[in-house]
C-alpha cells in the first residue's frame, strides 16, 4: 500500500513514546495534570536517542519485514516515527538529529547503553527472552516478576499475559531508572 511505512513510522514513533511515557511518573518529565511532557532536550539527550533509534529499527525490521528497505523508504519511516515521538513538543530538525546521532554518537556510552536498554525491552516484550539469560538485569527482572505479575492483575483482570509482571520489570530496571537519573523529579 502506497504510504504505508509512513503510517507504521507514526505508530512506531507512539509506542517508542509510549515506552518513555509510561515509565515517566517520578521524572521532571511527567506532570501530574497533563501527563508525559518531554523537553527539546530529552530528544537530544544520547541515551534517549540510542534508545528511540534501536526501538525503531527494531520494530522495523522485525514488524514490519523492513531490514531491506531501500534507504528513502527507511528514512521516511524514521522521520514520521520521530515526528510522532516529538509529538506536543518543539520539533526539531529530524534529518540533521538522525544523522548527527548516527555519526557522531556511535560509541559513546550513554548512547549505546539506550541501544542496549531497547534491544533487551523489544525481547522481553515479545517474549524473545531465552530462561537461560542470566545477565544480571534479567535476573533481578526475574526476581521482581511475580510481585509486578500480581500489581498488573490488580490493576487490570483484563491482563492475562503470565510475562506481564517480568516485562514492566525490565522496563523499570532499565528505562524507567534512567530517566529517573537523567531527569529528576522536580522538588514540590
Amino acid at each position: 500500500m502506497f504510504g504505508s511505512h509512513k503510517k507504521q513510522g507514526t505508530e512506531v514513533g507512539l509506542a517508542v513514546r509510549n515506552s518513555f511515557a509510561s515509565v515517566s511518573i517520578n521524572t521532571s518529565l511527567y506532570n501530574y495534570g497533563s501527563g508525559f511532557k518531554p523537553t527539546p532536550e530529552f530528544f537530544l539527550e544520547p541515551y534517549v536517542l540510542g534508545y528511540s533509534l534501536s526501538l525503531m529499527n527494531l520494530f522495523r525490521s522485525y514488524m514490519f519485514k523492513g531490514s531491506k528497505w531501500p534507504t528513502r523508504k527507511t528514512g521516511e519511516f524514521m522521520i514520521h516515527a520521530f515526528i510522532e515521538l516529538q509529538r506536543d513538543a518543539n520539533p526539531l530538525d529530524m534529518k540533521n538529529t538522525i544523522n548527527e546521532a548516527i555519526v557522531g554518537l556511535r560509541g559513546n556510552e550513554d548512547f549505546e547503553e539506550g541501544m542496549n536498554d531497547a534491544d533487551l525491552n523489544f525481547c522481553a516484550v515479545f517474549d524473545m527472552i531465552k530462561s537461560t539469560n542470566s545477565e544480571p538485569v534479567v535476573v533481578e527482572a526475574r526476581r521482581q516478576a511475580e510481585g509486578l505479575q500480581k500489581l498488573s492483575s490488580e490493576l487490570s483482570s483484563e491482563n492475562n499475559d503470565p510475562n506481564a509482571g517480568f516485562k514492566m520489570a525490565i522496563a523499570q530496571l532499565t528505562v524507567k531508572k534512567r530517566l529517573e537519573d537523567l531527569f529528576p523529579e522536580n522538588p514540590t
